[in-house]
């Protein structure tokens, strides 16, 4: 049935044991970064505003996950700003970059 007898000669990967890896290799890879980007969405919006411009970044910026990515980080940067509004002291600096006048410090 299998023969055990080495032969003389190069050995040769046989064509399974490439598939198997041709498969398997690239089913791995892209596994794992799929469980990293849902485990991990803001990475998403990183990813996609690092890319260069071109279709390949305006075809993902119609994705649910970056869509849902942009409205989550909004939404975030909305409730930090309301909730910084109200407690704003003399010398610090709005959102907005003007800063609050300290009157007269004598």
């Amino acid at each position: 049935m299998f023969n055990w007898d080495p032969t003389k000669g190069p050995v040769r990967v046989p064509l399974p044991f490439e598939i198997y890896w041709g498969v398997t290799g690239p089913a791995t890879l892209i596994l794992a970064i799929g469980l990293l980007v849902m485990n991990h969405p803001g990475w998403v919006c990183a990813i996609v505003e690092g890319m260069p411009d071109g279709r390949l970044k305006r075809w993902v910026q119609k994705t649910n996950a970056y869509i849902t990515c942009k409205e989550s980080r909004d939404e975030q940067k909305k409730v930090e700003h309301e909730s910084h509004q109200g407690n704003n002291k003399k010398g610090d600096v709005e959102a907005n970059g003007t800063v609050i006048e300290m009157g007269n410090m004598s």
